[in-house]
């Protein structure tokens, strides 16, 4: 059996948390993951000509969502196996359908208590404005 685990900074020697892994709050873990991992992809999307960073925004809120999608499809199309298509409407179409909705589980930024905000700008702030955010 073959079970997926999330990396831990207690398990990454050279991480500035691996000390204090086992006091961190399940929001902190989950700003630490988020970090880490979108961190490992970005450092390592350079190395496979098969890869390629693409941001949410960019599909969903940009003003230039079409063209951005239409850079995504040919990157796709450009793989020998992937069928090629002159329409790219149906794909446009496809992301304008709202598939799933916020189950409200989770605070909005404003509801966000000041330590909530202080901890997650404290980890992720630094990923965050290198991503533009």
């Amino acid at each position: 059996m073959v079970s997926h685990t999330w990396p831990r900074s207690i398990d990454i020697q050279s991480d500035p948390y691996h000390t204090s892994w086992d006091s961190m709050s399940r929001f902190d873990k989950i700003c630490w993951s988020w970090r880490t991992l979108n961190e490992y992809a970005i450092k390592t999307i350079g190395l496979n000509p098969n890869a390629k960073l693409v941001r949410f925004e960019d599909i969903f809120v940009d003003s230039n969502r079409n063209e951005n999608i239409q850079n995504l499809l040919e990157f796709i199309f450009s793989f020998p196996n992937v069928k090629q298509t002159e329409n790219i409407q149906p794909y446009l179409d496809y992301f304008d359908k709202k598939i799933h909705a916020s189950t409200k589980k989770f605070p909005s930024w404003a509801d966000w208590s000041t330590f909530q905000k202080s901890k997650f700008l404290e980890i992720c702030g630094p990923l965050m404005e290198e991503l533009g955010y």
